[in-house]
Order: structure tokens, then C-alpha cells, then sequence
């Protein structure tokens, strides 16, 4: 039942964090900052497409797999500074 809890917690911060943006958006049309609200308003959409389109760059180095456990590989010695 820990997921679901956990699930539920992450939908209502989702949630608060929607409610914070519009209001911000209506508060900057109310004061007649038309502009700068459509400039937040899309600034979100902005960055999931990018991000999308980022994430489907072929030119993009595909990150390598560590495993399920995420252990070092075998013969992996960390570098510390002296």
C-alpha cells in the first residue's frame, strides 16, 4: 500500500504545482501583464517539447546500462584527488 500512498502524494504535489502556475498566469492577466502571461503560460509546454525532442535526437549518446543493482562493473577503481 506504500506505492499507492506514494503515488497519491506525487499526484498532489502535481497538483499544487498546477494550481501555483495558473494563479500566477490569472494573477499576471488580471494586472494587465498580458504579455508576460502568455510568455509564462507557454513557458512549460515550451520545455516538454524540447526536452521530447531532445530525448529523440539521434545524435544523442545513449546512456549505458549499470545493471539492475546499479553496482560499478568489475575492475571499476574510483579516482580520488591526493
Amino acid at each position: 500500500m506504500e506505492q499507492g500512498r506514494d503515488l497519491s502524494t506525487a499526484l498532489a504535489g502535481l497538483g499544487l504545482a498546477l494550481a501555483l502556475y495558473a494563479f500566477f498566469v490569472l494573477t499576471l492577466v488580471l494586472a494587465g501583464h498580458r504579455s508576460d502571461a502568455r510568455a509564462l503560460a507557454g513557458f512549460i509546454p515550451d520545455c516538454l517539447v524540447l526536452v521530447r525532442a531532445l530525448l529523440r535526437d539521434p545524435r544523442r549518446r545513449k546512456p549505458r546500462s549499470r545493471g539492475a543493482s546499479g553496482v560499478p562493473p568489475r575492475g571499476f577503481e574510483p579516482r580520488f584527488p591526493p
